[in-house]
């Protein structure tokens, strides 16, 4: 027995220190009385079950964890704001509407976009959803999301059938947005939940109303006479400057900085590496590795956070 039970005890290991430590000997008790006569070592069946009994009690309490330090408000916080981010380009069709019927076009007016996305349509769904979030309804925000995403995916998969891959690989950026939102809307607390955090969190309220209003203003200043592009772009670099730091101020920010990474991080790959160039249908491999890295720093910036913010508060009071 003493074989069998060396061997119980090492997939015991599976399980937190403190968790052997109040049930090791009951458990190997139980498993010892129902070992048939002779067995030399745990079967099967009894490995598996012990080792996802142990994956789930730490998972579990990761979750538990992770509960309990921001991060469900700030998926609260992402069902009612990225809406309202996704309905930006809405308000840039708009302005492209608007310019495109001015009577007499000067010259120095920028034309933005040179041709309208092919999924426009898709896009202006996202203001209704974010109308729907703002009034706490829940599921018909999170059905619209849904179906914002769906469309999209129809829209670029025909584009992609007719050898277009421009759209279905540099834009994927967008619907992992919106997936983040039905996330926010559907999985969290929910958008009431999202508002009262706004309302008590002044920091994270200021740096959504800062992006929204200098993301129109910055918009309108591109047909300024006055303004080159040297000028509007400083103007963008700033104001993403005061957000950023306005956002890694608050608890709740930093939690949903992090949930943004992997949209953030595929958009500046696909954009900046590739150039912002066609993508050859060929190479949807680009694609996959760079979903595989936003990924990878995702996780990352997820298990750091925390570690990270005890390392600041203990420099703060002089404990380091």
């Amino acid at each position: 027995m003493t074989d069998l039970s060396d061997r119980y005890r090492r997939l015991l290991r599976w399980y937190p220190r403190d968790h052997r430590r109040d049930h090791e000997d009951e458990m190997l008790g139980v498993l010892l009385a129902a070992a048939r006569p002779g067995q030399a070592g745990p079967s099967l069946r009894e490995t598996a079950d012990l080792v996802l009994g142990g994956l789930r009690v730490r998972v579990s309490r990761t979750v538990a964890r992770a509960s309990g330090t921001g991060w469900r408000d700030a998926l609260a916080v992402a069902g009612v704001l990225l809406p309202l981010v996704l309905s930006l380009t809405a308000v840039r069709l708009v302005i492209s509407l608007w310019q495109r019927g001015l009577a007499d076009t000067p010259a120095w007016l920028p034309v933005w976009p040179p041709v309208w996305p092919s999924d426009w349509s898709a896009r202006m769904i996202w203001p209704v959803v974010a109308v729907l979030a703002l009034a706490g309804a829940r599921r018909p925000a999170a059905l619209g999301a849904v179906g914002a995403i769906a469309w999209w995916a129809v829209i670029v998969g025909g584009e992609y059938a007719r050898h277009d891959a421009t759209a279905s690989v540099l834009t994927v950026w967008w619907p992992m947005l919106g997936l983040l939102a039905v996330a926010g809307l559907a999985a969290g607390p929910g958008p009431r939940r999202g508002r009262r955090i706004l309302r008590q969190d002044k920091t994270l309220l200021a740096a959504t109303g800062l992006f929204l209003a200098s993301t129109v203003v910055i918009e309108m200043l591109r047909f300024a006479p006055f303004l080159y592009r040297y000028y509007y772009d400083r103007c963008e670099i700033v104001a993403a400057a005061v957000v950023g730091v306005l956002v890694l101020w608050s608890p709740v920010g930093r939690r949903l900085a992090v949930l943004l990474i992997a949209p953030a991080v595929s958009f500046v790959l696909l954009y900046q590496v590739r150039g912002g160039g066609t993508v050859p249908n060929e190479s949807l491999t680009v694609l996959f590795a760079v979903l595989l890295v936003s990924v990878a720093v995702f996780v990352v910036g997820a298990v750091f956070l925390g570690p990270a913010e005890r390392i600041v508060r203990l420099v703060r009071k002089g404990g380091w």
